[in-house]
């Protein structure tokens, strides 16, 4: 959801999964204000967009609800956030 003057939200079944969807929503905000700016925007086709859509949450055949979507990016970034200072974790 974008809320208006106040930013994005998203919901998900774990932490994980919320927190992919906020980021994929902020990276595709901040695709489209970058092609904005630099001209006219050519709009994909909707088969396009959806197959696009389709691919970047995994093979074919793999259901967008599986259980370990998100975990792996969110265990990277747990990694990441490790080595800078894990303090949070106290």
């Amino acid at each position: 959801m974008i809320l208006k003057n106040h930013g994005l939200l998203t919901v998900g079944r774990t932490i994980p999964v919320a927190f992919l969807k906020l980021y994929r929503l902020e990276r595709s905000c901040q695709i489209q204000i970058d092609a904005s700016s630099a001209g006219t925007v050519n709009m994909l086709k909707d088969d396009v967009a959806t197959k696009s859509g389709n691919d970047i949450d995994g093979p074919e055949g793999v259901s967008r609800d599986t259980n370990g979507f998100g975990q792996l990016e969110f265990a990277a970034l747990m990694r990441k956030i490790d080595k800078i200072d894990s303090s949070y974790r106290e």
